[in-house]
């Protein structure tokens, strides 16, 4: 036998045996990755969570400002300012997270919706803290109805988009807004829209006097709700509206009076989109109250003292979209005889108040933004008040 022969029959007999040994051997196999995948089924943002069928997206905002308002707090003839500390200049700041997950279900869609934010006012003295967080809206959708805690459906309703909201400011002019726990109900065909509102109406003094959200006003806990309802049409020339709404107990008249009062509030509205003019619109709303109700426009009242609700208020908006990076409004609002607070008492008293907004976006996803508000209420002072505010939204 040759070298040869020798070297190759070696190699053979080495090769079976490796081959016997490698057959015992288990080789680990590695794990499949998971990317985030686009969830494409509601609109731009939404990836699916990994290992589920469910999307998440994750938005918001952080903003910077610098807000002041002529005369002085001490000063008992002024109106109120709408931004801004009286006779001082200060600077504040927000940070705003939204969570909104959806599903699909062999019923509808699913959602849950929950919304940090921070704010920090500032200080016209000097010094500034940490920013406070909380959980500013957690409420879930599903088959029409709505359940947690959100706006109130007087100034924003899951339908109806044209019919929510003041005027096209930030600030909307006094409007109602407000946040409550609420069930609601909405639906949408062949443009109408509508929705019924149950709201708990639980804020104010409780019987020791103290404040806050409690819902006690008499030592018992107020569990009858409040009721909003909205009805409307919309199309592409813009939208009509009507909302009526019942307080069943006014904010605070137990503990004050030892009595119970309610009253009820009705608001119509238009908004007209310009036509051949994207963007652009003219919105005009009507308000009554039957007492200085929960609803209604809220109202601009003085430092010292002050008025509730006004019995009747319009309120007429413009928008011009002068290009896509650039956008002014302005906005007038007048108010038909104040309620003394908390009651059905008119005190004949009116005021107004006008606005100017200016909207500036140099670059996707960056907003400079400056609004001016100048608020008079009869035979006091008025005062002028506004901001300039930098906003990043992602």
């Amino acid at each position: 036998m040759n070298i040869k022969s020798l070297l190759l029959g070696s190699a053979a007999a080495f090769a079976v045996v490796s081959g016997a040994r490698a057959a015992d051997v288990v080789v680990a196999q590695p794990e499949p990755v998971e990317y985030v995948k686009v969830c494409d089924a509601y609109g731009a943002g939404f990836f699916y969570i990994p290992g589920t069928d469910t999307c998440l997206q994750i938005s918001g905002y952080v903003w910077g400002q610098v807000q002041g308002a002529s005369g002085h707090f001490d000063d008992e003839d002024l109106t109120a300012s709408y931004y801004g500390p009286e006779g001082g200049m200060t600077m504040s700041e927000r940070y705003r997270i939204n969570f909104d997950v959806r599903s699909q279900t062999e019923l509808g869609t699913l959602r849950g919706y929950i919304r940090l934010q921070g704010d920090n006012s500032g200080s016209a003295l000097g010094y500034s803290t940490d920013i406070p967080t909380g959980a500013d809206q957690a409420y879930l959708d599903f088959l029409g109805f709505r359940i947690g805690y959100s706006e109130t459906d007087w100034v924003n309703s899951a339908v109806g988009g044209d019919a929510n909201w003041g005027s096209h400011s930030w600030g909307g002019m006094y409007y109602g807004y407000r946040q409550v726990d609420k069930i609601s109900y909405g639906f949408t065909q062949n443009g109408f829209f509508g929705s019924i509102a149950a709201e708990n109406d639980a804020s104010g003094y409780d019987a020791t006097g103290n404040y806050g959200n409690t819902g006690n006003y008499d030592g018992h806990t107020d569990w009858t709700p409040d009721v909003v309802g909205l009805i409307g049409y919309s199309g592409g020339w813009g939208a009509v509206w009507a909302k009526a709404a019942y307080d069943n107990r006014l904010d605070n008249y137990d503990y004050f009076h030892n009595n119970s009062l309610s009253g009820w509030s009705a608001q119509i509205g238009t908004q007209i989109n310009m036509p051949n003019m994207p963007g652009s619109s003219l919105r005009v709303l009507g308000y009554y109250n039957s007492a200085d109700t929960s609803f209604g426009t809220s109202s601009p009242t003085w430092v010292y003292g002050g008025w509730g609700q006004s019995e009747w208020a319009v309120l007429v908006s413009y928008q011009q979209q002068f290009s896509d990076k650039f956008t002014g409004s302005v906005g007038f609002e007048y108010f038909d005889n104040f309620y003394e607070p908390l009651s059905d008492v008119k005190t004949g008293a009116n005021g107004y108040m006008a606005e100017l907004s200016l909207v500036y976006t140099p670059v996707k996803n960056f907003e400079i933004r400056s609004e001016l508000n100048y608020s008079k209420i009869d035979s006091n002072k008025g005062s002028t008040s506004g901001f300039l505010r930098f906003t990043r939204y992602f």
